[in-house]
């Protein structure tokens, strides 16, 4: 009659039984440990999130690591506009899980190194502040579907995530500057083929292509501006 082989556990304990010794049970628990691990992907996710100001400026952080292969799976940056602290290490939790489903990537391990974002997913603390209900919720909902299993680690520990998070309130501002910028440039305006109208900022001053005169305060100091330098481009494009 054939026999169904035993499960590994039952080896262990068949072999423990034999030994009185402590040292050798426990290495008997490691190697069994080892070889249950085999087999099962190390891939991890990281999430973070930054506030300038609490609340501020702030951008959520996020990324997955496969160390199996030692490479980035994905990692993504969100600006978020004024939030909290808290707020911005849930945006970015929420971020992060959303990844997992659409990637199908189911118990994996996620750390942050928000304690207060771990403990209330994990049920050790109460979800007390209003603004956070909602975030809560919805990361709930994203871990019961994911099978997500959360652990805090310590910032040092969080580098890339909390770089990304970083990364986008950055490139937020730089953005922004880029937009002032492109709204306070020079622009000319024709009026008649020799006349020109220049906004500069929140400034107009007119310019006379035919006798060389600009009404800004630099024209009379320096006889050249780039108000007449702008006219020019324009004319020369008609």
């Amino acid at each position: 009659m054939h026999r169904r082989p035993r499960a590994p556990i039952f080896y262990i304990i068949a072999i423990m039984a034999r030994y009185s010794n402590p040292a050798i049970i426990l290495s008997i628990v490691m190697v069994s440990l080892i070889f249950s691990e085999r087999g099962k992907s190390m891939i991890i996710g990281y999430f973070d999130g930054a506030s300038r100001g609490n609340p501020g400026e702030a951008g959520a952080g996020a990324c997955i690591v496969d160390f199996d292969k030692g490479q980035v799976l994905w990692k993504e940056s969100k600006y978020l506009g004024k939030r909290t602290n808290n707020e911005a290490e849930y945006e970015a939790l929420i971020l992060l899980l959303r990844e997992l489903l659409q990637r199908k990537l189911f118990n994996c391990v996620v750390k942050g190194d928000s304690k207060l974002v771990v403990n209330q997913m994990l049920g050790e603390w109460k979800v007390r502040e209003p603004r956070l209900l909602p975030l809560a919720e919805e990361a709930k909902l994203l871990i019961e579907k994911t099978r997500a299993r959360l652990q805090w680690i310590p910032r040092q520990e969080n580098s890339l995530a909390d770089s990304l998070s970083n990364q986008a309130i950055d490139e937020a501002k730089k953005s922004k500057k880029q937009t002032d910028h492109d709204v306070a440039k020079v622009v000319a305006r024709m009026v008649s083929d020799y006349i020109f109208v220049v906004r500069d900022g929140q400034e107009e001053y007119a310019v006379d292509l035919k006798h060389k005169n600009c009404s800004c305060p630099s024209f009379a100091v320096e006889k050249n501006c780039v108000h007449m330098e702008e006219a020019l481009k324009e004319k020369n494009q008609k």
